[in-house]
This record gives structure tokens, sequence and C-alpha cells, in this order.
């Protein structure tokens, strides 16, 4: 598994490293979205900046932009910090939003001091 999810009071903090493929990514999602903590869930910290290749369909993304949009049915107040250093990160979150409805907030960190800040400012 290249990843790890750790749950604190209203935020989830996803980190993905070395491989990461398509289908981990929609476990990673099943697997928050099937927690019975989501629905308090105010924020999620996605963290690539330890992800080495990306390994993702087009399909693969449209399931995930659809699981996402079912979720926001159910927790519309979800704000998404992205931690990324490459631009093939960048690439695969913007061919996700291609098919995404824009449901989350989503903005993108070189840093995770940086994504905490911005979800520290949003909790006020």
């Amino acid at each position: 598994m290249s990843y790890q999810i750790t749950w604190e009071k209203n935020k989830t903090v996803w980190n993905f490293h070395d491989v990461l493929t398509g289908k981990q990514a929609i476990e990673s999602h099943l697997d928050v979205y099937g927690d019975k903590r989501f629905d308090d869930l105010a924020y999620k910290i996605i963290d690539l900046s330890s992800v080495t290749e990306f390994q993702f369909s087009e399909s693969e993304l449209k399931k995930i932009a659809y699981l996402d949009s079912a979720a926001a049915r159910s927790n519309p107040r979800i704000k998404i910090a992205v931690i990324t250093s490459t631009l093939e990160a960048e690439e695969i979150m913007q061919r996700y939003q291609k098919y995404s409805n824009n449901t989350w907030q989503m903005k993108f960190f070189k840093s995770r001091p940086a994504a905490d800040a911005w979800v520290h400012l949003k909790k006020r």
C-alpha cells in the first residue's frame, strides 16, 4: 500500500508515496467515505510530495470525481489542500478537475506547513 490516512478531529491527512495507482487512489477514497467520521470532516490534506510515479487512467480519474461528487452530497463542507512539488501531480489533479463538478474547494501548496496554515486560516 502506498498511502496512509490519518484522522484528526475534523481533518484527514492522506500521505501518498512511491508509485500511486488509480486503484489505490480509489481505495483511499472509499476508506474515508465509508468511515463514520466522514460526516464531521471539514478538511482533507492530500500530500503527493513523496509520490515518484502516477499511474492513472482516464476512467479511474472519472471514478474518483464521481466518488467525490457523491460524497459531497453527504458532506458539502470539505476543503482540500493538495501538497505537490511536481508538474506531473498538478497535471493529474487538473485532469481530475476536468471531470469533477468543483464539488469542494481545492487549493495547491508546495509544502505541508503552507497547507496547514491555509487550513488553520479557514477554521476561523
